[in-house]
């Protein structure tokens, strides 16, 4: 279908006093106030914002205003573009999740006898970009010593060192760890109650004594009323995750490794504790995954984890250990 063709595309005579909230931008907006409603956590809604205005752009482009003028050519074409602009696939796999839930979502908006559109999603012609499998990488080691290292005895050293221990022995995710607060800490049984999570199911996680030591630490400097667990020194208030993100970066240069992401902390612990042998089953609810289909790629990455667990379990000399003799060669 050609650009022409498109804009020229006829409108049930019904809508056309209804066109603007027909419009993509109206839309988009409408869109986003209901996923806020819904309670979608901040980072989704972000994923939404930042992807959804893109598509925006590109339609603005192609004179593609409404919404009943998005079809399937339209979105192989808007993910032709993205390639063309620099998207490599799993970039492109985000913007085609993002494309297909607002589109679902305006089907269900959109009365049928207002306007003569199908939504594209519903094709089986159409198919989201493949996209290898790619390796979750952790912190390296060496990195996160040298993290840890430059973290001296001020109020921000002694913080930041809590944030690093907390991301690293706990599992949580940026936005978890920005909302605990201070009372969710149990010092007893060394437990965190995570109450603010992805998937809107608390969890409880666990600390070490190195980390309960660390919090300890950092506490005794406050002197602020805030209820946050941790605290930006601007204005005594929760981070947010830019302002994480900030800290990270902060310490990488001072350590002159690479900027690591946050959620790469949180790789380190699920590989850190499938090595060690502890059971998927209890990881998954450590770690707050709806199934099991994350924890099996951090189980299978490792080349290194795999010939481990074949020198383990290898039949051939499980086979030779029960017999007196040995083939001849």
């Amino acid at each position: 279908m050609n650009q022409n063709s498109r804009t020229q595309r006829t409108i049930n005579p019904t809508v056309r006093n209804i066109l603007p909230q027909l419009y993509i931008s109206t839309m988009v907006n409408q869109f986003l106030i209901a996923k806020e409603t819904e309670n979608k956590r901040h980072g989704t809604l972000r994923f939404y914002y930042q992807k959804l205005i893109v598509l925006e752009e590109f339609c603005e482009c192609q004179m593609i205003k409404t919404i009943d003028q998005i079809d399937v050519p339209v979105i192989r074409e808007f993910m032709a573009w993205l390639e063309a602009n620099g998207h490599n696939p799993g970039g492109r796999h985000a913007f085609f999740r993002a494309t297909k839930a607002f589109l679902n979502w305006a089907a269900e908006e959109i009365e049928d006898d207002l306007v003569d559109w199908k939504n594209p999603f519903l094709s089986k012609r159409l198919k989201a970009p493949k996209v290898d499998e790619q390796l979750l990488e952790p912190v390296n080691e060496d990195h996160i010593r040298a993290l840890l290292s430059v973290c001296d005895d001020s109020f921000t050293g002694k913080r930041d060192l809590a944030i690093f221990y907390v991301l690293i022995d706990t599992g949580v995710r940026a936005m978890e760890l920005a909302s605990l607060q201070t009372e969710d800490i149990g010092w007893g049984d060394h437990s965190i109650m995570i109450r603010h999570t992805k998937n809107h199911h608390p969890r409880t996680g666990f600390f070490c004594r190195e980390t309960k030591s660390a919090l300890r630490a950092y506490l005794k400097l406050r002197d602020d009323d805030s209820p946050f667990l941790f605290i930006t020194t601007t204005d005594f208030d929760q981070f947010t995750y830019d302002g994480l993100r900030a800290v990270v970066v902060r310490r990488a240069k001072q350590a002159g490794i690479p900027n690591p992401t946050i959620h790469a902390f949180r790789r380190t612990y699920a590989i850190t504790m499938l090595r060690k042998g502890v059971n998927v089953f209890q990881l998954q609810r450590l770690m707050g995954h709806g199934d099991l289909q994350v924890l099996t790629r951090y189980v299978k990455q490792m080349k290194e984890d795999l010939r481990a667990a074949h020198d383990i379990g290898s039949p051939v000399e499980e086979l030779l250990k029960r017999k007196t003799w040995r083939p001849k060669r």
